[in-house]
């Protein structure tokens, strides 16, 4: 979008809720009730380690990605990877949260990482330089080649879905269900402030001006295409020349919206999709997903044509101390 078309365009810099834009789980009561602002779930000794994980991503049509290469097996082979530990709680709701060198993200329970085996005599990597001062743990029992095997191939699959490119990166405030009644707190991201359809003004006979300010929404339809002056305003009032939603209800409205942080993972047309916020607090950074939180976001802080790669995005997460690391 040209900086002309956003001047002239109803919904730039309009605060939206991102849940609500690609909705993945809006019921999830439960678990959007354990966290707040300053509050995280207890964490791990496996945080900030290194482990490896066996996944699938979508861009590459079908290519599963083994925790350990398998001799004359499957074609479609993706070069085992190691991931670092973001997240995994030790209290409910269990979630773990991990990425890879190349910045893909999985998210999984706990319950997905038990029985975890290794080759017999395999040694943990002491250092990995795509993750600096980290050391890589092996978390699961080692085994014979033969046990190997069959339990690589019966392993569960971690699914890494197309990524939404609209959101993914975007600059974002989190906000929490128990933080909305926490007086000590303040809302720092104001919901859109609506412009009026036309600013009518009256002189001193009563006679009707109307001002052309372009901070009207009837100047900016106007602006935007100089032929909607043949149509009736009714009809521009309406859909297709103007249909604003997101003044219908209150969803894109934060009441304390407080944390701020990026979206590292922004599932796109994903039947168990998820989206995936770093939280930076200080020198510190921690990692909630949309089953705990609420994200909002402003329509400029939206640029897709300045994609942003999975690499930089984790290079942006490993400038921060990882909440709960040792």
């Amino acid at each position: 979008m040209s900086e002309s078309q956003q001047k002239h365009d109803v919904f730039y810099d309009q605060v939206i809720q991102v849940n609500n834009m690609i909705p993945m789980d809006q019921h999830n009561k439960k678990e959007r009730l354990v966290m707040t602002h300053n509050k995280y779930p207890k964490q791990s000794s496996c945080v900030g380690k290194i482990i490896r994980m066996k996944y699938t991503d979508e861009r590459e049509q079908g290519v599963i990605h083994y925790r350990f290469w398998i001799v004359n097996y499957d074609k479609n082979q993706g070069w085992p990877e190691k991931f670092i530990v973001l997240r995994w709680d030790d209290e409910y709701p269990y979630r773990v949260i991990l990425m890879s060198a190349t910045g893909v993200v999985l998210v999984t329970k706990d319950t997905k990482m038990l029985n975890l085996t290794y080759p017999k005599f395999y040694q943990a990597s002491e250092k990995i330089p795509e993750f600096p001062r980290r050391k890589e743990i092996i978390y699961g029992e080692q085994v014979t080649t033969d046990v190997l095997r069959e339990n690589s191939i019966k392993e569960f699959i971690h699914q890494y879905p197309i990524q939404d490119n609209r959101y993914f990166g975007a600059t974002v405030y989190t906000e929490y269900i128990n933080d909305i009644t926490d007086e000590t707190i303040t809302n720092k991201l104001a919901g859109t402030k609506f412009k009026n359809w036309r600013d009518y003004r009256y002189q001193k006979d009563n006679t009707l001006v109307t001002k052309h300010d372009p901070d009207t929404i009837y100047e900016e339809v106007m602006a935007g295409d100089k032929s909607n002056g043949l149509k009736k305003p009714y009809q521009l009032r309406g859909f297709p020349f103007f249909y604003d939603r997101h003044k219908k209800d209150l969803v894109d409205t934060p009441r304390k919206a407080y944390n701020k942080g990026f979206i590292i993972r922004a599932d796109k047309d994903s039947d168990r999709g998820v989206i995936v916020v770093a939280e930076t607090i200080g020198n510190t950074v921690r990692f909630v997903t949309d089953k705990e939180a609420y994200f909002y976001t402003k329509t400029s802080w939206l640029k897709p044509d300045q994609l942003r790669t999975q690499r930089k995005i984790k290079e942006s997460v490993l400038e921060y101390k990882l909440e709960g690391e040792e």
